[in-house]
Formats: structure tokens, C-alpha cells, sequence
């Protein structure tokens, strides 16, 4: 049989054991628990022995592994198919028994039946509550969740005859039961998943309980000396009854020195079952502030807790976190020359200057120590950074005034920026290589030409080093190991893999690993299937004229054979797609149509199916089968399939522009990129077309300018910190007016405050409306696709000479002002001026006031040809901290390379969201009024190898 450790363990665990007879000697084993262990498990092992030895000396066979939780058995172990004990369910359909799940906020109640059921049914239908009560039902296999009923009251549940499984069995008579959930376990846990608590300005920790009425907190320091062996992580949480209290126990118990102890009574009167949050002021309960880390741990202390009837000694519902009590917030920038550091104030997001920073190893020996300057940057050489083994840096730490501490693990990922899709693509490490074939599909038998270039972190070709190239099966084994010389031409390598005829169909993989570095340079896939060429030639003639609601449209199909035969009695079908018309009037250029606020999701409809006459002819009728009620100019993407003898499709596809409205309004600015300047005029031309894109005259038509005000608010989610906007319109200005056929209508205004507006053209007779938003200042329009605490910031469109000038604008969100950090892919430094003392010096630094703020960078050699980092943080006042980027590209004329460019900022009143951890439980409100602007995307990528040329993901890390 096989051996059970986990009841071995609980078995001669001396804290499982009731010996209430003779307390001071289960005291004292329990205090000894770990010798007493190891000598328990040392006399099995001595007794297994004895038993093997015993069966040898009989003359028979050794024990097997699957015999040792059964010493001195003699049956066989049982054969892995063999029959196993458990319930045996009924052939027919039958409910056979209640489970409920009461850990989560909603309790769920599921049925167990006796066959499988199907997701396609009703199952509410046949089920009946007294009293009533709404519910979902979630079918998964053979059980039927119910969820959304409260707690209580205790309900009746009548599962009705008749109720159908996946194979047509149904149930043959009523089961009545009783449905209780009973109270929801004790819970104790923390709010949020981060470990940053700032110093100033914070409430404290938030616990959160269920069904909890006293906790135990303790708070244990864990010195700066010792922090490298450790990792600062939330912790864990236990669950009542449950094996986590190992960690909760041991949690720096060996490491850290109490600082705290004490309880929280909590009231829990009318609030049974659900959650709760309390607040535990660190800051109050710490004596003094000395360097180091905090580990809270914190555990239910009411009467009767963990007393479920299952024993004396079940464990308690708690949790434990590390927490970081600081005002300084560290932020990183990683390259090939070395670590550069920013250190910011958590509650001013201002630079920190004269703050100790000391490079800390693996093995805990202090590689460096310096000073931030006062533009509250630092730097560590790659030398001292990139060690090897245990002299590889591992932490950052800072210290400040009063005994403020910071420390960031260099072991962290980068900032993850995949959310805002600019996360850029994985850096390999200090060789980079790009890798393509001259196709993505093989037939097994022929060759994969295979081409790579090979670069350096700038971009310098690496011509002196050999390389291996390892080719992968689609099932991830390793097919054959190539040793490749060095590379020549530039560093460029080529090779011809042949792919046997027997070689499994997929999608196969080869990946380049370069000498002198053990991550993987680069890799490439391609397919190998069993493909054969077309045998028809199918085309499609349909007019391309505009569809006008209620029409229908005849498609003619002519399929012939390659060889000269018509495609006589093959079937065709279609299919298509009704999508917004991203160009809807092309002689009308720059002119939008449709609400600014209406969306249209992509809608899929299919045309009846034919068959091809002795001609290899067909006609489709295409009329939509349900009009959309939208304002838009939308298309039509229609698809016509010919299946031949042996089942291969062939396809050929074609647009069709539908106007569903007979009345378009098209508006269109008078400035740029959506935002005038502060003071400048505000001028839009107003056309009026036909469904025909004939331009018309139309009388009485409503304008009205209003400006948009908005509010955000952010709140917990699940540990994820979310936010959700409302805004008012406050009218500006308006008017009743006629468009003419002829020329376009101007509409003006000057002296508009800045912030954000929207623009409204309607119809009142048919309802046909036209809105585009637009932003004044430093003010912009909100989306509801973007953070509120976007920074905009466009790199000039033309590649910039060596020496030259690049003219970078950044658009913040509000008056404010910025850090700015202009870096290459060597190093990072702060800028404002990026001007080069030499090769790639960019140390100047300034705060200035931001609106509508155009930075000019000189490129040196260095950043021509790799591109450079730029990241701008403006900030007001007090009480605000960094967050959030903005990004664009500039590159050198020399080599065309991709450069990035990212803007963190702050905003009033906002908590920083990269530090948003253990903070109180109160989520804060703010206002800026909608003056944001959204995520650039200045430019496409080049081509070829737009993934290779992409930008590297950002190597920057920050406070958490």
C-alpha cells in the first residue's frame, strides 16, 4: 500500500497528541519537537530494516517501495488499474448528494447527481426554493452549482422529476432536501498585496476578518544587516484548520526581535458573516524608527478560536506580511554600463537629495556605498552590479533622516507596461540575435534556410563569437544540436536544417544560444505540414457601391479548375463581417462621423449556401439579416468558399461600404492631435453628405460646445487597485444654424479655458448626431480604455541626425512639474537639456512647469544609434507621487533603431500606484478634471523585423 506521510506526521507530531494526563511532559516534547521527530522517523527506519533483513533471511524477495507504509506485509501492492473503494453511483439518473463551499464571499451550493449533465439546459426550471430566492446555475460535469443566495435563512430545495442529464436519462421522482450553509469559517488577511506602507500621510495596515472578534498582532524588525537573506514578499494567509500556521509560525522567528504585541477587539455586531476591515497604526505602536523591514503577523485571538470539534490543538485562521515603513521610494534604470538610481519622497514625489545608498550582495557584503545628488540620482557601475554567484547584487538599499529605510530587491522583474501595450519585447541580455526563415510552412523533406543577425546591446554587429543552434520538436524534445562558427558578414549567420520525411507535423522551434552567455540569444518557428497546392481558381463579382438599408445584393461565383474544367456542382457558402469604416467618405479627408461615445462591436453574419451549375457559376443574395440602430459608416467584409472534390477551401474575400442613415455629419478641427493650445482659437468645418457621400445642404442644424468635467475614484478590487470615472457636462456656448452643399460650415470660439470639450452637431428632425472631443491647454479628453494618470509624449517624426537636435513634446495632464530622465541602452541619467558633455553624459536635471512643454535632446553618437529612454514625472504640491508613463520613439539617422521614451507623473491627492500596498481601507477620491490624454503611438514599427527592432521591455524596477 502506499505509505501515508501525512498521517505519519500528524501521528507523531507531540502537538497532536492529547496527553491531558500528562501536561508537562507534552509540554516539554513539544518544545523538542524536532529531535523528537527525527528520532520517531530514525526507528522506523530501523524497523523497516529489521523487516527487509528479516524477509532476506527467509529467502524472500526485497520489499518494494509501494510496501513501506505497510511494514512486514506480505500482500502484494494493488496494480494501478485496479478497482478502488468509493461510492458506487446509480446507472440512472438520480440526485445523489449536497455539497456546499461557504469560503467565499458567496456561498455556493452544488448537486451532485449520478450521470453527467448538460450545459445546454435550464437547469433553474426544475429546481424550486421555499422560500424563493434568485440564483445562478453553473453546470460541471455531474454537479449543479447554485450561487448567489445569501447565508441564511435555511431553505427548502425541491429537485423536480424530469431533469435531464447529457444522455437523455432523467430523474424519475422529487427529492426534497434541506439547504443550510451555516456560518462562513473565520478569516483573517490583510488588504491589498502590497508592502509598501508610506510613513506619511497613511492610515495603516488594513486586516481584514470574517466572523472574527479579537486579533492578536505582533510585530517583529528585522535589521537592514540581515534583510539580503530575506525576501520581502505579502506573505501567506491561513485559513482556519488549515497547515499554513508552519510559515505564520516560523515567519522571521529566527531573524526577527518583537517590536509589538498586543490585541484588537473587534465589533462585530450585526455585521455575522461578513467581511470586515480594521486598521492597526504602525507608525503609532513602533517606539523609534531604526533601518530594517517589519514582519506584521497577526491571528484570530477570540474566545473558542480554532475549537471546531476536531480536536484541542486545530490551527487558528491568520496571516503574515513584511512591510516596508518609509517615505523614500527607490526607482531604477538597468544597463550595460551600469544601475542607475532615482530616490523620490513617497508623500512630495519630490527628489531626495544626500540619501545613503549602499549595493548590498547575495552573500550580504556590502559591494558600494554612495550618495544621491540633489536631483536625488545615484549610480552603481555594471562591474560592481553584475557579479557573479553569491558577489551578484541583490538589494538596494536607502537610508535617510530619521531613520527612514528603503530597500529594492534587484531580483524583481522590470515594470510591466503589457497593459498599456508598450511592454516591448524580452531582452535577451548582452547578445542579441534576430532569427527568420524564408517562410512559415514546410512539407517534411525539405530544408529550412534559416538566417540570423547577430548584435551587441548598441546595436554593433559581434562577428568573434561562436554560437549553438538547437532545433526543438513540436513536442518540446530537443531533434539536433548544431555548432555553429563565427559569424561573418556583419554578424550574419545561415544554415540549411533539413527536415526528415518523417518528421512530426507542428510547429517546430530552434533557438540560439551564444558563447559567453547562458540566456538564449534568440529564436524563430515555423510549421511543417502536409500541404498541397490549390486546384481551383475561384473569383468573386459583386458591385462595390454603397449598401443603403434594405437592400440586397447579388454575388456571382465563378469556380474553375487550374486545368481548364469548370468547378461544376461544388458547394459555396459565405460569410461575413459588419465593421466600422474606419475611411467611410475618402474625398472627404479628416472629416469624422458619429458620436464620440458610440462604440460598435464587430458583428458575424452567414449567407444562405449554393451550389455551383454546370458552368461552375453560383449567385449569393447578401442583404444584412438584422440592421444595426448606429450612426456610424460601416463595411461589409464578405468572404465566398469553394470546397473541391477532396474537401480543400478555397476562399477570395471583398468589401462593401453600408450606410444605414440617409443624412451623415462630418466634423473636422482646425488644429492637431486633437488639443488647441492654451488661448489659441478653436475652429471646426461642419459638412453635411448622403448615403451616397454627395455633399447636401441642410437647414437647422444644433451645435452646442460643452465642457466635460470629471471625477475618479479609486478603489480595492480583489487586491487590484481600479478606478471608475463619472463626469457632467457644463454647457459652453451654441447655436441653430444652416450647412450649405457648397462650402463647409466654421465654427470658432476663442478664450476657452483649458481643460476638456466636446463639440455636438445634430439633426433634430432625424436624430443624426456627429461629437468629437478635444482637449485646451494642458487640459485633454478621457477614455475609458486608459488610467487617469496618462502622459503623452511624441518623438519627431523624422529620424535625427548624429549631433543633431530631437524635438521631443511631452503633454501633461495638468500643471505640474517634471523629472526627467533621458537614457540610452547603456545607462540612464536625469535630463531636462539633454545636453552631451562628452559620450553620453545626460546628469542635468530640473523641475519645471509643464503644459504643453517641448524638450529639445542633442543626440550624441551613442544614443544616434541605439535611441534614448526620456521619462518625465510632473507633480503638484503636496501630497502627491509618481505613477504611470507615456512613451514614444526617436531614432538616430545612422541606424534606424527604435528609441522609447517614458513620462511618469503624479496627481493630486492620488496614492502612488506602484506603492498602493498596506494602506488604510479607506479608498480615497479625487478630482483633476478629466485633463489627461491618452497612450501615443507616434510610430509604426520598421520593417523588416518589426518584433526585433521593437524596443526592449523597460529594465526599470520601483517600490511596490
Amino acid at each position: 500500500m502506499a505509505f501515508n506521510w501525512k498521517t505519519l506526521a500528524e501521528r507523531i507530531d507531540p502537538r497532536k497528541w492529547d496527553w491531558r494526563w500528562a501536561r508537562p511532559a507534552q509540554d516539554y516534547l513539544v518544545a523538542n519537537r524536532a529531535p523528537v521527530l527525527a528520532a520517531s522517523i530514525a526507528l522506523l527506519i530501523g524497523l523497516w530494516g529489521g523487516a527487509v533483513l528479516g524477509r532476506v533471511s527467509a529467502g524472500a524477495p526485497l520489499m518494494d517501495f509501494a510496501q513501506l507504509g505497510s511494514v512486514g506485509a506480505q500482500e502484494r501492492p494493488r496494480a494501478a488499474d485496479a478497482p478502488r473503494a468509493g461510492v458506487a453511483l446509480a446507472e440512472n439518473m438520480a440526485f445523489h448528494r449536497l455539497r456546499t463551499e461557504t469560503n467565499q464571499a458567496e456561498p455556493r451550493a452544488c448537486l451532485e447527481f449520478t450521470r453527467p449533465l448538460d450545459p445546454s439546459v435550464n437547469y433553474a426550471d426544475y429546481l424550486r426554493l421555499e422560500p424563493a430566492a434568485p440564483f445562478q446555475t453553473d453546470v460541471s460535469g455531474n454537479l449543479l452549482c447554485l450561487g448567489g443566495l445569501p447565508l441564511e435563512p435555511e431553505r427548502q430545495v425541491t429537485v423536480r422529476e424530469g431533469l435531464p442529464s447529457n444522455d437523455g436519462r432523467r430523474t424519475e421522482a422529487d427529492e426534497v432536501f434541506t439547504l443550510t450553509f451555516g456560518d462562513r469559517p473565520a478569516y483573517v488577511g490583510f488588504a491589498g498585496s502590497g508592502v509598501i506602507l508610506p510613513r506619511a500621510e497613511a492610515d495603516g495596515i488594513a486586516f481584514e476578518t470574517v466572523n472574527v472578534e479579537r486579533l492578536h498582532v505582533e510585530v517583529l524588525r528585522v535589521p537592514d544587516a540581515i534583510l539580503s537573506q530575506q525576501d520581502v514578499s505579502p506573505g501567506e494567509t491561513n485559513e482556519e484548520g488549515g497547515w499554513g500556521y508552519w510559515s505564520f509560525n516560523y515567519a522571521a522567528a529566527d531573524v526577527g526581535v518583537q517590536v509589538y504585541e498586543g490585541e484588537i477587539d473587534i465589533n462585530t455586531a450585526g455585521q455575522r458573516n461578513n467581511a470586515q476591515t480594521t486598521v492597526f497604526a504602525l507608525g503609532a505602536a513602533l517606539r523609534e524608527m531604526r533601518p530594517g523591514a517589519y514582519v506584521v503577523k497577526v491571528r484570530d485571538a477570540s474566545p473558542g478560536a480554532g475549537q471546531r470539534g476536531e480536536g484541542s490543538r486545530d490551527s487558528v485562521a491568520s496571516a503574515y506580511r513584511w512591510i516596508l515603513y518609509t517615505d523614500l521610494a527607490l526607482q531604477s534604470f538597468s544597463g550595460a554600463t551600469g544601475l542607475d538610481l532615482v530616490v523620490r519622497s513617497l508623500r512630495t514625489a519630490r527628489p531626495l537629495g544626500n540619501i545613503t545608498l549602499t549595493l548590498i550582495a547575495e552573500n550580504n557584503e556590502e559591494l558600494a556605498r554612495v550618495r544621491t545628488n540633489a536631483d536625488g540620482y545615484a549610480r552603481f557601475a555594471a562591474a560592481l552590479v553584475n557579479g557573479e554567484g553569491p558577489a551578484r547584487a541583490r538589494y538596494v538599499m536607502a537610508y535617510g533622516e530619521r531613520g527612514d529605510f528603503a530597500a529594492l530587491d534587484l531580483r524583481r522583474p522590470g515594470l510591466d507596461l503589457s497593459d498599456r501595450s508598450v511592454d516591448g519585447r524580452r531582452a535577451p541580455g548582452d547578445v542579441d540575435a534576430y532569427l527568420y526563415t524564408e517562410r512559415g510552412i514546410y512539407r517534411p523533406g525539405e530544408n529550412v534556410r534559416l538566417i540570423g543577425l547577430i548584435r551587441d546591446q548598441v546595436g554593433r554587429a559581434i562577428s568573434d563569437r561562436p554560437s549553438t543552434l538547437v532545433v526543438y520538436r513540436p513536442n518540446g524534445t530537443e531533434a539536433r544540436r548544431i555548432r555553429m562558427t563565427e559569424a561573418v558578414d556583419g554578424g550574419a549567420i545561415a544554415k540549411n536544417i533539413a527536415i526528415d520525411r518523417s518528421a512530426p507535423r507542428g510547429v517546430w522551434r530552434a533557438v540560439l544560444t551564444v558563447d559567453g552567455q547562458d540566456a538564449v540569444a534568440g529564436d524563430v518557428s515555423w510549421s511543417v505540414e502536409d500541404f498541397v497546392p490549390q486546384r481551383l481558381r475561384v473569383r468573386v463579382e459583386a458591385s462595390e457601391g454603397v449598401l443603403t438599408s434594405g437592400q440586397t445584393r447579388p454575388i456571382n461565383v465563378q469556380a474553375d479548375f487550374l486545368y481548364g474544367a469548370p468547378g461544376a456542382g461544388l458547394a459555396v457558402e459565405a460569410e461575413g463581417r459588419l465593421l466600422i469604416d474606419p475611411n467611410p467618405f475618402p474625398q472627404q479627408a479628416g472629416y469624422a462621423f458619429g458620436r464620440a461615445e458610440e462604440s460598435f462591436d464587430e458583428r458575424y453574419f452567414q449567407l444562405p449556401s449554393t451550389v455551383t451549375d454546370g458552368q461552375g457559376a453560383a449567385q449569393l443574395a447578401f442583404a444584412l439579416p438584422e440592421e444595426p440602430d448606429t450612426g456610424l459608416p460601416l463595411r461589409a467584409r464578405l468572404i465566398a468558399s469553394v470546397a473541391d472534390p477532396g474537401g480543400r477551401v478555397v476562399r477570395e474575400s471583398f468589401t462593401v461600404p453600408v450606410r444605414l442613415r440617409d443624412l451623415y455629419i462630418g466634423v473636422k478641427p482646425a488644429f492637431e492631435n486633437g488639443r488647441a493650445g492654451a488661448g489659441e482659437r478653436v475652429a471646426y468645418d461642419v459638412i453635411t453628405l448622403n448615403a451616397q457621400g454627395a455633399r447636401i445642404g441642410v437647414r437647422g442644424l444644433q451645435w452646442q460646445l460643452v465642457r466635460e468635467e470629471w471625477s475618479y475614484d479609486w478603489y480595492l478590487d480583489n487586491s487590484q487597485w481600479r478606478w471608475r470615472r463619472t463626469g457632467r457636462d457644463i454647457p459652453v456656448d451654441g447655436a441653430t444654424v444652416d450647412v450649405a452643399a457648397g462650402e463647409p460650415l466654421r465654427i470658432a470660439r476663442d478664450g476657452l479655458r483649458e481643460g476638456a470639450y466636446r463639440l455636438i452637431v445634430r439633426d433634430p428632425r432625424t436624430g443624426v448626431e456627429t461629437s468629437q472631443r478635444f482637449g485646451v491647454g494642458w487640459g485633454g479628453p478621457a477614455e475609458d480604455g486608459s488610467t487617469p494618470d496618462m502622459v503623452t509624449v511624441v518623438a519627431p517624426d523624422n529620424p535625427v541626425r548624429v549631433g543633431g537636435r530631437a524635438r521631443v513634446q511631452i503633454r501633461a495632464p495638468y500643471a505640474g512639474e517634471a523629472q526627467i530622465v533621458v537614457a540610452t541602452r547603456s545607462r540612464a541619467g536625469n535630463a531636462h537639456r539633454a545636453r552631451g558633455r562628452g559620450r553620453n553624459q545626460y546628469r542635468r536635471a530640473c523641475q519645471r512647469r509643464l503644459g504643453l512643454r517641448r524638450l529639445r535632446a542633442r543626440h550624441g553618437d551613442d544614443a544616434a544609434r541605439s535611441g534614448e529612454l526620456a521619462s518625465a514625472a510632473p507633480r503638484r504640491g503636496r501630497g502627491v507621487c509618481a505613477g504611470g508613463y507615456g512613451r514614444a520613439h526617436a531614432g538616430g539617422q545612422r541606424r534606424r533603431r527604435l528609441a522609447e521614451c517614458a513620462a511618469q507623473h503624479a496627481h493630486r491627492g492620488a496614492r502612488q500606484r506602484a506603492q498602493r500596498p498596506a494602506r488604510g481601507a479607506r479608498a480615497r477620491r479625487h478630482r483633476h478634471c478629466g485633463r489627461r490624454h491618452p497612450w501615443p503611438h507616434p510610430l509604426s514599427e520598421p520593417q523588416p523585423g518589426g518584433a526585433f527592432l521593437r524596443p526592449p521591455r523597460a529594465g526599470r524596477r520601483g517600490a511596490r
